[in-house]
C-alpha cells in the first residue's frame, strides 16, 4: 500500500530542474542588462551631442555670453560639454565596462549648430556588443 506524498527521488528531480532553469534565467538576465546598459549609453551620448548642438544654434547663454560655440569632448568613458570657457557645462560618466572610441572633440558653431567635423563613435561593453553613434557634417546624429 502506497501512502500519499512524493518520494525523495521525485523531490530531487523537481529541485534539480528548478535549479537548472534558475541558472539559465540568471545568465540571460545578466546578458540582457549588459545589452541594455550599452543601448542606454549610446542614447545618452546622442543626447549630449544634441544638447550641445541645440545650445549652439539657439544662442544659449554661457556665463552671460550668447552666440558662442559649444564643444563636446569624448574620452574613454566620459562625455563633457563646454562652451566658450574651460569649465564643463555638463558631464556624462558612462557605466563601468562601457568604453567609447575614438577620443575626440567636436565644436558646434554658434547660431548654425553645425559640427566642425563628422565622426563615427563606437561604444563597446567589453562583451562583443557595440553600438555606433554617427555624427554627420550636416549635424545629423544617429544611433545604430
Amino acid at each position: 500500500m502506497r501512502s500519499a506524498g512524493y518520494t525523495l527521488i521525485e523531490l530531487l528531480v523537481v529541485i534539480s530542474i528548478i535549479g537548472i532553469l534558475s541558472v539559465v534565467a540568471f545568465v540571460n538576465i545578466k546578458e540582457f542588462s549588459s545589452s541594455q546598459a550599452l543601448k542606454k549609453a549610446a542614447g545618452e551620448v546622442q543626447s549630449f551631442l544634441r544638447l550641445a548642438q541645440s545650445n549652439a544654434s539657439s544662442s544659449t547663454l554661457c556665463n552671460g555670453v550668447g552666440g558662442v560655440p559649444w564643444t563636446v569632448t569624448i574620452n574613454t568613458n566620459t562625455v563633457v560639454i563646454t562652451c566658450n570657457i574651460d569649465t564643463p557645462y555638463k558631464t556624462l560618466t558612462l557605466q563601468s565596462g562601457i568604453t567609447i572610441s575614438p577620443q575626440f572633440s567636436v565644436i558646434y558653431s554658434a547660431l548654425k549648430g553645425v559640427p566642425d567635423s563628422s565622426v563615427t563613435i563606437t561604444l563597446d561593453n567589453g562583451k562583443g556588443e557595440t553600438k555606433t553613434v554617427i555624427l554627420t557634417s550636416g549635424g545629423a546624429i544617429n544611433v545604430q
